[in-house]
């Protein structure tokens, strides 16, 4: 199939650094999740799955970062959808491939909300590759900065069932209000007991070194999003759990980069968050 992926633009090809991501940590022996499309994503997109030293340097930084928020959000996901949130939305959904991946509760319907570019390639890929879904599955192509959930009311999402939320690897290339505007919209169509899941990493001078080091732009695509989830869910109608991702990587076996410790001086703050609308 065709390697062109030019009408993807700066910010949807993020996606096949976090594919990068997943595909080494599915090498691992003791990997904590198992994502066989994210290679093939790659190998689609003509994007070398071998570590280069940037490569290298990136996943010492993000690599921890991305394999225990994928485990932490895989299980909220599917605990929620087990309770009853049996509509599940994946915004920004690049290369996310938790509809073939994982055993979804009956009945379960998930909605990839991307832009078209992102979406179609991504159809592409899977065709190719006769994958198939474990659960019902819609995209929805639409921008997050336009009216998206009016694209995803076309789709068939339905506002008055209880639905399950991911905003994955977003956060933090937002600023609070833009941040704000979609947490908003995402409460406005969202009914009582619906749940929330994201992650998040607090802005600061020990990470944007850390990503300099990398490559300016990549630091350049951090902005400040929230910078106290738990007021901020708060004040828009959720109940928050908050989880420090240094805490729940010691659960999974794995220690992150210390530009996001919470014990090393200057670091970041790097949260796991769910939260249940009131």
């Amino acid at each position: 199939m065709s390697r062109d992926i030019s009408e993807i633009d700066a910010i949807g090809r993020t996606a096949f650094e976090v594919a990068a991501l997943r595909a080494a940590e599915t090498r691992r022996a003791d990997r904590l999740f198992e994502d066989p499309y994210a290679e093939m994503f790659l190998d689609a997109a003509g994007v070398d799955a071998e570590p280069t030293a940037a490569k290298a340097a990136f996943a010492a930084i993000m690599g921890v970062q991305a394999a225990v928020r994928t485990r932490f959000l895989d299980e909220a996901l599917v605990s929620a959808a087990s309770s009853g949130c049996r509509q599940v939305v994946l915004l920004a959904a690049g290369m996310d491939s938790r509809a073939h991946r994982i055993a979804w509760p009956a009945g379960t319907e998930l909605f990839e909300v991307d832009r078209p570019a992102v979406l179609r390639f991504k159809q592409r890929v899977l065709q190719v590759h006769s994958a198939t879904a474990h659960t019902g599955v819609r995209a929805v192509e639409a921008d997050l900065r336009e009216d998206w959930s009016a694209a995803l009311m076309e789709a068939g999402f339905s506002h008055g069932r209880r639905t399950a939320w991911l905003v994955e690897g977003l956060l933090y290339a937002m600023d609070e209000s833009d941040a704000g505007r979609l947490l908003t919209e995402i409460g406005d169509i969202s009914v009582h007991g619906s749940v929330i899941g994201f992650d998040h990493i607090e802005d600061s001078d020990a990470l944007r070194q850390a990503l300099t080091s990398i490559s300016p732009g990549l630091a350049r695509l951090w902005r400040s999003g929230p910078s106290d989830p738990d007021t901020w869910l708060r004040r828009h109608g959720w109940r928050p759990d908050i989880r420090e991702l240094a805490t729940v990587a010691h659960t999974y076996g794995r220690q992150v980069h210390p530009a996001y410790d919470p014990d090393q001086p200057g670091a970041a703050h790097s949260w796991l968050v769910t939260a249940t609308r009131l």
